[in-house]
């Protein structure tokens, strides 16, 4: 008789045969539809090699064991005798060549700083025969449309440097896209996101020592960037010099720190330059001061963290500070810290406040206290204390992320984005049309990290968020 053929489940229902089958085919299919894990470009961590070392004795020095060479003990020091600890991140001193410090050809760095020159006289043209259209803010459901087609593609997660990402810009070209970020030890990464030269079209200069909180282009000149830090210096990185000048820098004794800072007031050839101590300086671009600023004025009296000058009236700028408050300044009109025009008090920190883009007419602020607001602002600095919208928002991001900044899309004058805590992974878009909620939260499955920072392209439909270990999301 032939064998009956035996059941590969013994003593299981006909039922928990079948239940067996459908699980197997769900855990195929799962490991089908799981996404591979995306490919990052940009700046690699140069691998460690590991070799086994036979296990020595410790041994220590005469020097550590306070003897002299014949073995002697020695004396004490005496009290008179300070050690200066060796400063690992000197302050880089006058201009600097600007020659890419990571794995990039002569040729290829070369040909990149003269494509940027070339970028910045094409820009500046068609700004001069560009028409001055108002731009008109579109509806809150075709705005949530549009952001909701963003996506991280594959090849747009790169390593701009090396460590924290302190800030971010978008350079305003609409056919070409690069990108900016500072980090927390100087460097300075330019992302050129369609080329492949370079460490995958990622350059990275040094031009600081210390974090860079704040990068901008100078109003109508694309080919200067400028950078402030920590180290107490402002720097104008010129592509047709190919350099990073020193603007303004604090004595050799003085260890203030650069914290923010803005131009156009009162003229587009002025920076405002906010400091830890509570000053905000007026430095003039066109002169070679590079030690004393022509006006600093006391306006807080703990750090100023962000300042911001209004779009329109270039008088008015406002600066927000650690002592919780906003507050609003007309530079014709300040003599001391009673001199501001209004002000708004929060419970903690305020991270950052910004006018809206278009017409000032309204104020976004961050703040420790786990809020992210909008009041109303009108053409003489007066805020409104009652805030137009209030976001609940978890701000804690803890002393390894940078503190979140709520940043408005500068194409319209009502939408905002800021980072999210939350997992899974996302960004939380508003709209000032929404007094509680937010407009929408953007995720995707190949955003794996808190972005802090977080920056929307100037003409074009397009967002960067960095995070701390120094890479940056681009949804396009």
């Amino acid at each position: 008789m032939p064998k009956k053929h035996r059941d590969s489940s013994p003593g299981l229902s006909p039922k928990s045969k079948r239940l067996k089958e459908v699980k197997n085919e769900f855990n195929q299919a799962v490991s089908r539809s799981t996404p591979s894990k995306v490919k990052e470009r940009g700046l690699t961590r140069p691998k460690k090699t590991t070799q086994a070392v036979p296990a020595l004795p410790t041994r220590q020095s005469l020097r550590i064991r306070k003897k002299d060479p014949s073995g002697e003990v020695l004396p004490e020091p005496s009290s008179s005798e300070i050690y200066q600890s060796v400063d690992e991140h000197p302050r880089k001193i006058g201009p600097l060549e600007m020659k890419p410090c990571n794995n990039v050809e002569q040729t290829h760095s070369q040909e990149f700083i003269d494509e940027l020159t070339v970028l910045a006289n094409i820009l500046e043209k068609s700004k001069e025969n560009a028409d001055d259209d108002a731009a008109i803010d579109p509806d809150v459901v075709s705005y949530k449309k549009a952001m909701q087609s963003l996506e991280i593609t594959e090849g747009h997660v790169a390593k701009l440097v090396p460590h924290r990402i302190f800030s971010m810009a978008f350079h305003p070209a609409k056919y070409k896209t690069l990108i900016l970020a500072g980090d927390k030890w100087g460097n300075l990464g330019i992302w050129d996101v369609d080329s492949s030269k370079g460490d995958d079209g990622v350059y990275l200069f040094e031009p600081h020592s210390r974090p860079i909180n704040c990068i901008s282009f100078e109003p109508g000149n694309y080919g200067k960037l400028y950078s402030c830090s920590y180290d107490g210096t402002l720097r104008c990185g010129d592509f047709r010099a190919a350099t990073f000048q020193e603007v303004y820098s604090f004595d050799d004794d003085d260890y203030s720190r650069f914290m923010y800072f803005a131009f156009g007031s009162p003229s587009s050839s002025t920076i405002l330059a906010a400091t830890d101590s509570g000053y905000v300086m007026v430095v003039d671009t066109r002169t070679n001061s590079k030690t004393l600023a022509e006006q600093s004025y006391g306006l807080h009296d703990k750090v100023i963290k962000c300042v911001d000058v209004h779009p329109l009236n270039r008088n008015l700028f406002l600066t927000s500070s650690t002592d919780g408050s906003v507050a609003f300044w007309d530079i014709r009109n300040i003599k001391n810290m009673k001199s501001k025009l209004s002000s708004l008090q929060r419970t903690r920190v305020t991270s950052s406040a910004y006018f809206s883009p278009l017409t000032g007419s309204q104020v976004l602020v961050t703040s420790m206290d786990d809020y992210v607001t909008i009041n109303d602002v009108d053409a003489s600095g007066i805020v409104s204390t009652t805030a137009k919208c209030c976001f609940r928002h978890d701000n804690q991001v803890g002393r390894w992320l940078t503190s979140f900044r709520a940043t408005w899309d500068p194409k319209f004058e009502k939408y905002a984005v800021v980072g999210s805590m939350r997992r899974p992974r996302q960004i939380d878009i508003f709209s000032s049309e929404l007094k509680s909620n937010a407009l929408m939260h953007l995720t995707h499955e190949n955003l794996n990290s808190v972005n802090s920072l977080n920056v929307l392209h100037p003409s074009v439909n397009m967002l960067a968020g960095g995070n701390s270990s120094g890479k940056v999301y681009l949804w396009t």
